[in-house]
């Protein structure tokens, strides 16, 4: 536990001397190959930089104040763990080239309850980002995204008659801009080597986990975009990971379906906390319907055995309310009538599914 503990801990810190010192004080820990691809990560990040450029173009309107998305951008950027320079010009083995084009929209209105003469306000308006995202590993990625703010039947309270006034920024979807983002960047990294993907898989990850709910969703596409390169990484989050991240890594692997993750996912049922309880055994109905006649549970149902002999009385009915709902029976922390079961089911023939009486 302290040695969990200890983990969580160093990757919350994340330098390579942090890492160090977890493989100098753990030299015999099973995070120990993990700790030393995290200083290989870092060190290769710290020479990698994404150049951005950023052009605008609204037609009929001047000095528009709309379409700053420079910080969203650094934004997305920094959280793969690369850097976005602030100096123009800085030499960088990527570049994004942004270029964002606003047509103003609007209509003939009149004020309410007056008879005055109808005049044209800009109340609406489309823009189109264009993304080019460009390095010598990848080539060009490029991404179009288009939006609109639907030009509306009643007229606001006031404003509107400069063509520099139509609402741009309510016409940039931030979701469909972060998940373009996410998707090149993710394309951009994976194309560098194994572990620049694998670290590009974790960053999703960690979006995944946002409290933004719209950059969380892009996140959870992107992941279920990459598919199978994702899984292990989930299961290890899913493993050790803290409790957010148990969470969502629950639900993804039920999304993704893979059945790797069937063992796993059957030991979580016996996890502290009830959020993730409850997604593993979804995820679990959602992989196999027939998950509990897995070999993989039998595996993890020897596990859950072993756990009830911990010291934590929390530990233990987690692991014998998993194994009721595992196996159908009721033997609370009876560790040899639970062994018994295990045994006399495994001779019969029906690996470990429920007993249907």
């Amino acid at each position: 536990m302290m040695e969990l503990v200890a983990w969580q801990r160093t990757c919350f810190q994340n330098t390579p001397h942090a890492y160090e010192l977890f493989i100098e004080q753990y030299p015999q820990s099973r995070f120990v190959e993990q700790a030393k691809r995290k200083i290989e990560t870092i060190k290769w990040l710290s020479d990698r930089c994404v150049s951005v450029s950023v052009a605008r173009y609204f037609e009929k309107a001047k000095d528009v104040r709309s379409g700053n998305i420079e910080p969203l951008v650094s934004e997305m950027i920094e959280a793969f763990g690369l850097k976005a320079p602030s100096i123009s010009g800085e030499e960088c083995d990527a570049s994004l080239k942004i270029t964002l084009h606003g047509t103003p929209m609007g209509s003939y209105y009149r004020d309410a309850g007056s008879s005055s003469p109808l005049k044209f306000l800009y109340t609406g308006a489309k823009v189109t980002i264009d993304l080019v995202l460009e390095s010598e590993a990848t080539g060009k990625i490029a991404r179009k995204l288009k939006g609109e703010e639907k030009v509306p039947s009643s007229a606001p309270a006031s404003g509107h008659e400069d063509p520099a006034s139509a609402p741009f920024d309510a016409a940039i979807s931030k979701a469909n801009l972060e998940g373009a983002l996410m998707e090149m960047l993710y394309s951009y990294l994976s194309a560098q080597g194994a572990i620049s993907r694998t670290h590009a898989i974790e960053s999703l990850a960690e979006l995944a986990e946002s409290a933004d709910v719209n950059r969380a969703k892009a996140a959870e596409t992107m992941i279920l975009k990459v598919g199978e390169p994702a899984v292990d990484i989930l299961i290890d989050r899913l493993k050790y990971g803290k409790k957010r991240a148990r969470t969502h890594a629950a639900r993804l692997l039920g999304a993704l379906g893979d059945k790797r993750a069937v063992g796993p996912l059957t030991l979580a049922l016996a996890d502290r906390d009830t959020e993730v309880r409850k997604n593993a055994l979804e995820a679990l109905d959602h992989i196999d319907s027939d998950w509990r006649k897995s070999p993989q549970v039998r595996a993890a149902v020897e596990q859950l055995i072993g756990l009830l002999s911990d010291r934590e009385r929390a530990v233990r009915r987690a692991a014998a309310q998993a194994l009721a709902q595992i196996s159908g029976e009721d033997f609370g922390e009876d560790a040899e009538r639970w062994q018994s079961w295990l045994k006399s089911s495994s001779e019969g023939g029906t690996e470990t599914a429920p007993n249907e009486g």
